[in-house]
């Protein structure tokens, strides 16, 4: 369900599809479980939505996997002005995924939230 859930969602927010009239701007997928398979079938999407501004996906049990092809996905990203990864299993090599892919790459960028996490001090760094 989870993937599925994602995979729908995913075209909804596609702006490559024709006839595309999405003006979304906050995104809301918290506490869906996303895990790193859901996560993926909307990381195929994002690097060509360029409305999103708020994309909260805390809770979602992204763990590494979900938190690297998330980050690779809003590389270019320039619209995204908060982004929510609260208690998501992340870890320190996602936090580093993170850090090198969107925060050194978002001038737009306001807020991120990586509270509740296993990114540790290392991972701060």
């Amino acid at each position: 369900m989870r993937k599925n859930f994602a995979e729908v969602l995913s075209l909804a927010v596609d702006p490559r599809r024709a006839n595309f009239k999405s003006q979304i701007k906050v995104l809301d997928l918290s506490k869906n479980n996303l895990e790193k398979d859901g996560i993926k079938a909307l990381a195929d999407v994002l690097p060509f939505t360029q409305i999103i501004e708020v994309l909260d996906l805390s809770k979602n049990q992204l763990g590494v996997p979900g938190a690297s092809q998330l980050a690779i996905a809003l590389k270019g990203n320039k619209s995204l002005k908060f982004l929510n990864l609260f208690n998501n299993k992340i870890g320190f090599d996602g936090a580093k995924s993170v850090a090198q892919n969107i925060i050194l790459n978002h001038p737009t960028l306001e807020c991120i939230e990586l509270g509740h996490n296993r990114i540790r001090d290392k991972g701060l760094k």
